[in-house]
């Protein structure tokens, strides 16, 4: 299973309610129209089953497509966790022929949305099964002026998440093809609408790129693209009415993953110089997930005793936000006993790897619980056998992944039992 990163998600999920609060619009969307206004302002206040409601309603009287209806409840779905739910209305939209430029735009959202899922999924052959085939179309979409610039944020998105998806294969020259139109894409859409939401979705897959690098220990491209995420980051941060948390949390990510960098190619000074700016964001001074990313920065300089002090707060984290023990979550513990044991914290390492014994079975369980839904699903598909026979192999690999799990931290365990 390959390791993620959870901060463009939170990135992304901060910004979106900064974005509601300001404006009062959940999504920027390409036509604004009365349906759209009234579905928005129930987004806007969070309010996500009467927006729901309002979609199926407006969907029943003609004032929105099935594509706008599909869009906005696929999107709502996984927000809340209903990942089959969300699966199912997704794939409906995607069967339909879009008969306007309207519903295009909102289709290729539904592309857009189920390219996400399955990178949240490490699903990369379903990602290039949905993503490849969409390239013309959208490519057709951007020559109309009045849907260009969405079209290009879709594009630029999928591009960026293909791309992604081929680092992952090993395909590196394919991935810098698809990061390039990516940024062609970007450059496009800032040139045809200066708006400040372009900049910060442009700086949303710019980060997710060079966090994609930087995972991969190729962190001289790594640089490369996080300079282009700094300057489109100052050009949003000079423009009016952008809201304060969006621009925070666009520095935030921006220092942090800048330190990350500068470690990986041996400038500890400028990794340093980094790392305090990145302490003096309000996020890094109010969100407990800073701290974890704190934890991060000192494990990866080697400064131990400072990274398991950060870590502390992974427990109470946890018992926040990871409502479930996943395989996911307990990658925080991985690295939080990591961290005490190279600090010589052999207690604490222990206490550490308890936990994660105690755990991992019910992570075991949930993983293949998801995936068994994933596969009821998929077997309704046309390629069922094959797609089954995939999923069969990551709950394998899944399996395999957490006995590695448990004999790193048993190994280590009678290691320090000894001592």
């Amino acid at each position: 299973m390959k390791a993620k990163s959870n901060f463009s998600l939170i990135f992304i999920a901060i910004c979106l309610l900064a974005i509601s609060s300001c404006n009062k619009k959940q999504a920027y969307v390409p036509k604004t129209t009365l349906a759209d206004s009234l579905i928005s302002a129930a987004t806007s206040v969070q309010d996500l089953d009467r927006a729901i409601f309002l979609s199926d309603s407006l969907l029943a009287t003609g004032d929105i497509s099935i594509f706008r209806n599909c869009y906005m409840k696929g999107s709502i779905y996984i927000r809340t966790g209903k990942t089959r739910e969300a699966v199912d209305i997704l794939k409906f939209a995607l069967d339909k022929k879009p008969q306007n430029a309207y519903d295009s735009l909102f289709y290729f959202q539904c592309v857009k949305t189920m390219v996400e899922y399955h990178g949240q999924r490490n699903d990369d052959e379903g990602l290039l099964r949905i993503a490849l085939p969409a390239y013309e179309g959208l490519y057709a979409l951007v020559s109309s002026p009045e849907c260009a610039p969405e079209a290009y944020d879709i594009l630029a998105e999928i591009l960026q998440c293909v791309g992604v998806s081929q680092l992952h294969q090993g395909l590196t020259a394919e991935a810098k093809k698809s990061f390039e139109k990516c940024y062609d894409c970007i450059q496009k859409v800032r040139a045809l609408d200066t708006s400040w939401k372009h900049d910060y979705y442009a700086s949303i897959y710019l980060f997710n790129t060079a966090i994609s690098y930087s995972e991969r220990d190729d962190y001289a491209s790594a640089e490369k693209w996080i300079n282009y995420a700094e300057a489109i980051t100052k050009d949003m941060a000079n423009k009016k009415n952008v809201p304060a948390l969006v621009t925070d949390m666009s520095w935030s990510t921006y220092y942090i993953n800048r330190a990350t960098i500068c470690i990986g190619l041996g400038k500890q000074k400028e990794a340093d110089q980094a790392f305090a700016e990145f302490k003096r964001t309000y996020f890094a001074k109010t969100n407990s997930m800073a701290k974890i990313y704190e934890g991060d920065y000192m494990l990866r300089s080697k400064r131990y005793a400072q990274s398991a002090d950060a870590y502390a707060i992974v427990y109470q984290y946890l018992k926040d936000f990871g409502s479930e023990p996943t395989l996911q979550n307990l990658s925080y513990l991985t690295r939080k006993f990591k961290a005490n044991y190279k600090a010589g914290r052999n207690d604490s390492a222990l206490s550490v790897a308890a936990y994660t014994f105690e755990h991992l079975d019910s992570a075991i369980a949930i993983e293949k619980k998801n995936q068994a839904i994933e596969l009821s699903t998929i077997y309704q598909t046309q390629q069922k056998d094959a797609e089954i026979a995939q999923q069969k192999n990551q709950l394998l690999q899944t399996r395999v992944l957490a006995l590695l799990i448990a004999l790193v931290l048993a190994a280590t365990f009678f290691t320090i039992r000894r001592v």
